[in-house]
């Protein structure tokens, strides 16, 4: 975030503002002129606003700013002046697109990973229980061996099965639904009979 004077970040001289104080919207980006125009004309009952929005500058260029603007009111109340801070925050914004990017990028790398190792999981599965119905089944050790495979085949499936999950999380395919549940038992209640 940079602070650099009025005509820098806006493209626009004081004197425009001077001559015409609405004329900073003429600047502001056409998707978020309307609402910018709304927090303008609403500065009569709502005397301050932090937003941020993009501005294009004379050359074409757009940039994005955070925009604070403070009403000054006379001793009538009326709003005679305003007071704003409006910073270039395009190099942030810049960032945040490309952690979104890369956000996405690797859920779906997640979502990839996660089904090219599942899939082996099947057939080591029957290669391994078929090894118990071999001629030699009745090998100790065979045996042995085959429990392993089996158990850390379960195992790998697991881990895919939650990396699967982490995937679907993280591009909102799977919904969590809050409800509340009594863990008390649900057998009823006995009362104590009364005392003589």
């Amino acid at each position: 975030m940079s602070a650099r004077p009025h005509a820098a970040i806006w493209g626009r001289s004081v004197d425009s503002l001077r001559r015409q104080h609405a004329s900073w919207l003429d600047a502001v980006h056409p998707d978020d002129r309307a609402r910018m125009q709304g927090r303008w004309a609403a500065l009569a009952t709502q005397p301050h606003y932090d937003e941020e929005f993009r501005l294009v500058l004379p050359d074409g260029a757009t940039r994005w700013v955070r925009d604070r603007l403070f009403a000054v009111r006379n001793f009538r109340g009326e709003v005679y002046r305003v007071a704003r801070v409006t910073s270039d925050i395009s190099a942030r914004r810049e960032m945040e697109a490309l952690l979104r990017a890369a956000d996405a990028n690797k859920n779906q790398f997640l979502a990839t990973l996660a089904h090219e190792l599942r899939n082996p999981l099947s057939p080591i599965r029957n290669a391994a229980a078929l090894l118990g119905v071999t001629a030699d089944s009745g090998s100790e050790r065979q045996a042995r061996a085959r429990e392993v495979i089996l158990r850390q085949v379960d195992h790998l499936a697991h881990l895919v099965d939650d990396l699967l999950d982490v995937a679907r999380i993280s591009e909102g395919k799977i919904v969590l639904r809050r409800e509340e549940v009594n863990l008390a038992p649900s057998s009823p209640r006995r009362s104590r009979p009364p005392r003589p």
